[in-house]
């Protein structure tokens, strides 16, 4: 994937000569080398030269034997290497007793799984921050549902709607960390402490506000506070017509931009301040489905498509509309559609997906959209990481992509890589979607022999939900820790 990335040559390098094999790291460094010259037109890294001219010392080669605990001594430095990575725990068969995955993994799937880790690596070298940036340098926000002053039922769609076009705008910005709209929906009507909602949603600032409507005009109000000391860092009031919330959202982005000092990207602030239409109508109704799509109930997740439907017959080229239809269609695939519609709207959520494409590719919904068809329509593991991956370059805040990662995984037997995928969710949204969180944990334990964590999962999971998703999973995990009854 990297062939001129010269730690991963030294590392491969050292690994070659530990296991004897000193020709092979000497021919490795000189194919590096090679490369380093023709395709960067540049001198290989001294390191690599260094590693290999110690090789070369035939009658004391400095290259020590691995240790009785598995890690290797680094040559020339006397450094530990790290262990390599253990492999997934195995449960022990009796003779009643076999793991369900040893009859899951099929030779087909060894070919997938090269193909969809090397996806998923490729595309985790391409859009990782630079190690120079550490993760503490990240910002975390939460913006909260505005609350409404008027109980007019005409606005009240922006109570979500207003918080999560901002959401959208500023997840994509890879110096902050902004939790999803899902994790918000808990404060839309209780008066909000701000320091007990941001410790919950483990956010550094929150964004408060208000909307009321005042005859033709909305009055609109925006607070930035930290939660450390709820401090206001920052507000401001807003008298505007209701074709003006772009307007309103272009301010407050870019006075966050300003108190937070964030530092965007030429492409990122193209993403943030890009208007997808100019007709307002068009925007409202986005902006209601959006809110009805974070429900995730059927319910609300069919009002969304109406909603997205109509704003797309006053505008049919709002890029950001397609998106929220082809999200849509895709929550009525994963999880709600009857047998007889799952086909038809995982077709429509592609075909949503792909318009959406050919408008703005950068739109991250759109390919969260197209790895929730692939995971379950296609079982098309490289693609549903490929397009999770993409997903989370453009947006690094989404948490969904995580979980379809990890599914991938774990249909593939790779559990170690599944584990750190579900690890990943509750870190981008730790207020997220428990069912996700519960059934792909308890998949993952299940397909790794811990029968009893995977028992307890889906037992849960079974409280949280008033859908029957993992009833077989459920019944799986019964058999095997002996409960055949």
């Amino acid at each position: 994937m990297d062939p001129v990335d010269a730690r991963v040559t030294v590392r491969l390098m050292q690994a070659l000569a530990a296991s004897g094999d000193r020709g092979g790291a000497l021919q490795h460094a000189r194919v590096y080398e090679a490369l380093t010259r023709e395709e960067l037109d540049a001198p290989p890294d001294p390191a690599v030269v260094a590693l290999a001219a110690r090789l070369r010392e035939v009658a004391s080669p400095s290259f020590a034997p691995p240790r009785s605990d598995g890690a290797l001594a680094d040559a020339g430095t006397g450094a530990t290497l790290p262990s390599p990575p253990a492999a997934p725990r195995r449960a022990v068969a009796s003779s009643r007793v076999v793991r369900p995955l040893a009859l899951a993994v099929l030779a087909a799937l060894a070919v997938a799984a090269v193909v969809g880790t090397a996806s998923y690596l490729a595309g985790t070298r391409r859009t990782a921050a630079p190690a120079a940036e550490p993760e503490t340098e990240r910002t975390t926000l939460a913006v909260l549902p505005f609350r409404t002053i008027t109980e007019s039922p005409e606005i009240g769609f922006l109570r979500v709607g207003i918080a999560d076009a901002i959401i959208t705008r500023l997840a994509n910005v890879r110096q902050l960390r902004v939790r999803p709209t899902s994790a918000i929906l808990g404060y839309q009507t209780a008066p909000v402490d701000a320091g007990q909602a941001g410790r919950a949603l483990g956010a550094q600032y929150l964004v408060l506000g208000t909307v009321q409507e005042v005859g033709d005009v909305l009055r609109v109000s925006a607070q930035l506070v930290r939660v450390s000391d709820a401090a206001p860092l920052w507000g401001k009031h807003y008298d505007l017509p209701r074709a003006d919330l772009l307007s309103f959202q272009d301010s407050v982005a870019r006075r966050l931009e300003t108190e937070l000092r964030i530092q965007m990207s030429e492409a990122e602030r193209a993403r943030v301040y890009r208007r997808y239409t100019a007709n307002a109508e068009a925007y409202e109704h986005y902006l209601r489905g959006r809110a009805r799509l974070a429900a995730h109930t059927e319910v609300a997740t069919r009002a969304a498509i109406g909603d997205f439907t109509a704003a797309l017959r006053l505008d049919p080229n709002d890029a950001l509309a397609h998106a929220g239809l082809a999200m849509a269609s895709a929550e009525m695939h994963l999880r709600f559609a009857p047998d007889a519609e799952v086909k038809a709207w995982g077709e429509r959520a592609q075909a949503e997906a792909r318009r959406g494409l050919e408008l703005d590719s950068t739109i991250a919904e759109v390919h969260q959209a197209l790895a929730a068809v692939s995971r379950k329509a296609e079982f098309d593991w490289a693609r549903t990481i490929a397009e999770s991956q993409r997903a989370l370059e453009l947006s690094p805040s989404l948490e969904l992509p995580h979980y379809f990662i990890a599914a991938a995984f774990y249909h593939l037997g790779l559990l170690d890589l599944a584990e750190r995928e579900v690890r990943a969710g509750p870190d981008a949204n730790p207020a997220g979607d428990r069912v996700e969180v519960l059934r792909t944990r308890g998949v993952v334990a299940l397909l790794d022999g811990r029968y009893a964590e995977a028992t307890a999962l889906f037992e849960e999971l079974r409280r949280v939900s008033d859908r029957a998703l993992s009833d077989t999973y459920l019944a799986q995990a019964y058999y095997y820790t002996g409960d055949t009854a």
